[in-house]
């Protein structure tokens, strides 16, 4: 279980996360909601590791982050960032494969294998020996998932593991945004907890079992998403009005956002 307590961090004078409590268990999948700069994904980088908190605590497994190790770390998280800086002209298997240096490198057959899989899982299998300087943003996405799949793919330890994903679905298509979503669903469900930050509120809906939604580094809510995201928890959080659908062939309810009145100047 990846746990917060008492969670917050500051930079200069600006409290940027504030007094979150959190536990996400293996088998999970949790949303991070808020409008922009409220703190999902500096929230999202203290329960990686990557920010050491102002004050409280992140354990994963009953451990506290700072009594691990790099590769103990990552060997049960892996963390998928916003964006990356990958210039250099490795074959899109060879990133993938970049995901098994904390279990000693991505050579030889059963390591191969690995690569292969989570290549499969985030749909980037037909795009192995495509340089990955030449692949386009959706594309190198999805190579990208599949490294960090790689990263945390199940091994012989039976260690919990978790999967950190900050707007996994930013560069996909529409197909691919529930593609991608649905393995991480399928996923979780084979002893992984994950944590992702999303803008569409919708997809939360489909696909996360829990939701926690920021508000100025608060969390203002946090429970199952059909118990969260009413019409004016919405209306308060991200000052928008929408209307709950229903219909079709869903079993849940869409959120379809009201246009706003045009705004008049003068």
């Amino acid at each position: 279980m990846i746990s917060a307590r008492d969670l917050t961090y500051s930079a200069g004078r600006r409290t940027l996360i504030q007094s979150v409590n959190l536990d996400v268990a293996p088998g999970e999948v949790l949303a991070i909601l808020g409008p922009n700069g409220a703190g999902k994904t500096t929230l999202l980088r203290l329960l990686a590791g990557e920010l050491a908190p102002t004050c409280g605590q992140v354990a994963i497994n009953g451990k506290p982050l700072a009594s691990y190790s790099s590769v103990e770390l990552a060997r049960c998280r892996a963390v998928l960032p916003q964006s990356e800086s990958l210039r250099f002209g490795f074959l899109a298997h060879e990133v993938v494969a970049l995901g098994r240096y904390p279990w000693g490198g991505g050579s030889g057959a059963f390591e191969g294998a690995i690569v292969a899989r989570a290549m499969q899982s985030a749909g980037a299998s037909a795009l192995a020996c495509r340089p990955y300087t030449q692949l386009s943003a959706g594309e190198r996405a999805r190579v990208q998932l599949a490294r960090v799949l790689a990263q945390i793919w199940q091994s012989a330890e039976p260690v919990p593991r978790y999967l950190l994903l900050d707007e996994p679905t930013a560069n996909l298509d529409l197909a691919h945004q529930h593609d991608v979503l649905g393995t991480t669903r399928n996923l979780s469900r084979n002893s992984l907890g994950v944590i992702m930050v999303l803008h569409d509120l919708n997809l939360a809906l489909r696909y996360a079992d829990r939701v926690l939604l920021l508000r100025s580094g608060t969390p203002d809510a946090c429970g199952r998403p059909i118990d969260v995201l009413g019409v004016e928890t919405i209306r308060r959080v991200f000052d928008v009005d929408v209307d709950l659908l229903s219909g079709g062939a869903s079993t849940q309810p869409w959120i379809a956002v009201r246009p706003r009145s045009p705004r008049t100047t003068g």
